[in-house]
């Protein structure tokens, strides 16, 4: 029994002395440096790229100017040009209603942006409808103005929109284009 007591202490001492030396052993190749060689010669950054703007499908839009009176806001009854250069004031909101219609197509989900051609320097746009949200932008972004949105065969949908700039912007609204998602 004593020999057979011994036999065991002299496993576990050998089993322990194993997986010490495992432990040690794979601990130590733990100070070789980690840091990464990056020439900039050799890899090129990740990019996005915007490519094809989609105006088929047979969805099209129509953007209507608004204008406030007394806290109200009301909108031409004719849509604006598509080729319309709006002036917006310094500091005020100015406000659009875009009406995107949904041929027989089915179901589509699109995005509504205003191209990066417009020199606007730095622009907030708010969106009053479908989702509230308040995003600000700089000369050179591209606008997105609402995304995602999802519509049912032969239906419209209404964006209500507003942009306010720290200085006075033109938008060139010929640049508005969808793209489906």
């Amino acid at each position: 029994m004593k020999k057979a007591m011994n036999i065991c202490k002299l496993i576990s001492c050998i089993a322990l002395a194993m997986l010490t030396a495992v432990m040690v052993v794979g601990t130590t190749f733990s100070w070789y440096d980690r840091t990464q060689d990056v020439d900039s010669t050799k890899y090129s950054s990740l990019q996005y790229t915007r490519e094809g703007k989609v105006n088929g499908k047979e969805a099209t839009f129509a953007t209507y100017q608004g204008t406030v009176d007394n806290g109200k806001i009301s909108y031409a009854e004719a849509p604006l040009a598509t080729n319309a250069q709006v002036e917006v004031p310094a500091g005020e909101a100015f406000y659009f209603k875009t009406l995107i219609t949904n041929g027989n197509y089915g179901t589509s989900s699109v995005a509504l942006y205003l191209d990066d051609t417009n020199s606007y320097g730095n622009i907030n746009i708010g969106i009053q409808s479908l989702e509230k949200t308040y995003k600000s932008y700089k000369s050179g972004d591209v606008l997105c103005i609402e995304d995602f949105i999802t519509m049912d065969s032969q239906q419209t949908v209404e964006v209500y929109w507003f942009v306010k700039a720290e200085s006075a912007v033109t938008l060139d609204l010929s640049q508005m284009y969808l793209v489906y998602n």
